[in-house]
């Protein structure tokens, strides 16, 4: 008998004594795979064969009950020889480096709670020689190169062509006071941030002459203007969002002292109307501020404006005693550009939001869907909203009409830049349609490999099995509960995407094989989203994930 024979009985045995389920050998594959050295050998399969072999156990054994807490820790795994992904990211710095090396850069850029000696005040601690400094920010840069490749669980795009940038950073330019009022300060940007306000003013439709806005430092400080906003126009309002809502947007409350009411979301993260009628009659006569999603964070979902006014007016709110703020913070680029292919049917435009629907705030990011280098963002409103906020400061010959002062002058340059490297409105449909295809590209694979995952109809955030630790660290995943999710942007590609399921698959399989279950998230995504795995439809590459 060959050797090769040999090794796929012994890989049968293996998987049928470890998972406890007799395993086809024809799933049990070989694989010729390069040395370090150039040379080739011929590497049987009792790491491949049970990663492969084991998957095929793994996703069709009754999965165990498991509380709902992330799966227990494991190491890192090498297969066969094969180098561990970390090693393998696509850039010039770590193609050639040992596992140790890049463990160690990261380790060195952690945060590290213990760091020593704590006690005493001496800034000697802090200090580097020239050349210390030198050789610390250029690890600094393999480092980022390494962890922008393994990136996918925030909604960043990181594909930004910053060169053009570099000139302006010699100038600390700050924007500080009203966009629309320069102050004494002349190191400024303003005339970058209007044309910014300028394409989302036409965007979410209100004329030039209506509307007031400024570039933020993040979605949530729009998120605050707006919240703040609204206080100022109904001092006794009170302030509904979903649960699936953005952190910020109950925080905004909390800080500002108006009372939060939660309310339910339906399974896919979108807001439940009829609960929300039912918190609104709990508080009939109180004012109302109700925060939208356009884009949830976890899961994506989009909140229908069109069901909002609906569930408002049937309990007799009016515009003088409501205030619509609209959190786009991804979604909010995403909406406006998506065509009928990527969002299935015209019930989108239920989804779409503008000004002229009676929103009275929108925000989004710059460093999402634009991937500016730097948090960034935009907020609109009408001008009216503004003028109840707006103080004369002689200290600054500006108003103060922001949540900032100082404001960073570099971020208008920056999105003004990505609008025009991008051709405006013609590259963003470009970028989302890109999104939404790869997106579903995602889904697709994950499903057939067997997993529970879950698209939203009108988002690029493809939602799945939490996987262990090592693999949530490594692709640097977004997790909730046993529930983890990749967030497409244009800068993921499908090769990307690939590399990330074979790992994903790789470490789910290495855990069951130590004894871990699967976690049972069909309450969380829907039965219907849980589907059998089908073992012909499984073709997991042997190739190393990048």
């Amino acid at each position: 008998m060959s050797l090769v024979q040999d090794v796929v009985d012994s890989v049968a045995h293996q998987c049928a004594r470890v998972v406890g389920q007799v395993v086809p050998k024809s799933m049990i594959t070989t694989a010729k795979v390069a040395n370090e050295e150039g040379g080739t050998q011929l590497l049987t399969g009792i790491g491949i064969g049970l990663a492969v072999a084991g998957a095929y156990a793994y996703m069709n054994k009754a999965a165990p009950a498991v509380a709902a807490t992330a799966p227990a820790p494991f190491s890192p795994v090498v297969v066969a020889g094969k180098k561990d992904v970390e090693t393998e990211a696509k850039t010039e710095a770590s193609s050639t480096l040992s596992l140790a090396t890049v463990r160690e850069r990261r380790n060195r850029f952690a945060v590290q709670i213990n760091r020593g000696d704590d006690t005493g005040y001496q800034c000697s601690h802090f200090l580097r020689s020239g050349g210390e400094v030198e050789e610390m920010l250029e690890q600094y840069e393999l480092y980022l190169k390494d962890r922008t490749y393994h990136h996918l669980g925030y909604p960043y795009n990181l594909e930004f062509k910053g060169e053009i940038l570099a000139p302006f950073l010699q100038f600390s330019i700050n924007n500080l006071g009203d966009p629309f009022v320069e102050s004494n300060y002349g190191v400024h940007s303003r005339k970058f941030e209007l044309e910014v306000l300028d394409f989302f003013a036409a965007i979410w439709k209100i004329p030039r002459d209506e509307f007031w806005g400024y570039t933020t430092t993040c979605g949530t400080e729009g998120n605050l203007l707006s919240i703040i906003y609204g206080r100022e126009k109904l001092p006794d309002a009170v302030l509904y969002c979903s649960k699936d809502s953005h952190y910020s947007v109950p925080k905004a409350g909390n800080l500002f002292r108006i009372p939060v009411v939660l309310v339910e979301s339906q399974m896919s993260g979108e807001m439940d109307y009829d609960d929300f009628r039912k918190k609104l009659k709990e508080n009939a006569g109180k004012p109302a501020i109700v925060s939208i999603n356009i884009g949830t964070t976890v899961k994506g979902a989009v909140d229908s404006l069109a069901e909002v006014k609906s569930a408002l007016a049937d309990n007799d709110f009016t515009a003088e005693n409501t205030f619509i703020h609209c959190d786009g913070a991804l979604a909010g680029l995403l909406l406006p550009f998506a065509g009928e292919s990527e969002v299935a049917n015209s019930a989108s435009r239920l989804f779409q939001v503008s000004f002229e629907k009676g929103v009275d705030t929108i925000s989004v990011s710059g460093h999402k869907m634009l991937g500016c280098p730097m948090p960034c963002g935009v907020v609109i409103t009408k001008k009216q909203h503004m003028k109840r906020f707006a103080k004369t400061v002689e200290y600054l010959n500006s108003t103060d009409t922001t949540i900032m002062g100082s404001r960073n002058g570099q971020a208008s340059i920056a999105m003004w830049v990505a609008l025009q490297q991008k051709d405006g409105i013609e590259g963003l449909k470009a970028d989302v349609s890109l999104c939404f295809r790869n997106a579903r590209y995602l889904l697709g694979i994950l499903r057939e490999a067997g997993v529970s995952s879950f698209l939203n109809k009108y988002s690029t955030t493809v939602v799945f099995e939490r996987p262990p630790p090592a693999c949530v660290k490594r692709w640097q995943l977004a997790c909730t509960g046993n529930i983890a999710h990749v967030v497409v942007m244009p800068s993921c590609d499908q090769a990307k995407l690939k590399a990330f399921v074979d790992d994903y698959l790789q470490c789910m399989t290495e855990h069951a094989l130590a004894g871990g279950g699967r976690p049972d998230i069909a309450g969380e995504i829907g039965a219907e989203n849980c589907p059998p795995f089908t073992p012909s439809k499984h073709s997991r590459s042997t190739s190393p994930a990048p």
